[in-house]
């Protein structure tokens, strides 16, 4: 009999009640060069891109397969690595 033989699969997608907009935080920091005796102020914008359109499925694969093999880390995934040193300073510059 076929409809013993059928499977049914159910789908839900969710989506957000509300749409993405975007907030951007100006950071401002200051940073030393290694031939430097002063430190220089610099500026980054901060901006979250939309979570809708991020490729998570990706991310889950390089993740769950340790960066190895077809699922290694690429610029899609947005990855990066550095090293800082956060020090107190004024809220004055």
């Amino acid at each position: 009999n076929q409809s013993q033989d059928t499977v049914v699969i159910y789908v839900q997608e969710y989506k957000p009640r509300y749409g993405f907009q975007p907030k951007s935080v100006m950071y401002k920091y200051r940073f030393q060069c290694p031939d430097s005796s002063v430190y220089d102020l610099a500026y980054y914008k901060l901006q979250l891109d939309s979570l809708e359109s991020f490729p998570w499925n990706l991310v889950d694969n390089v993740v769950g397969n340790h960066g190895i093999g077809d699922h290694r880390l690429s610029h899609v995934t947005k990855f990066w690595h550095t090293r800082l040193v956060l020090m107190p300073a004024s809220r004055v510059y």
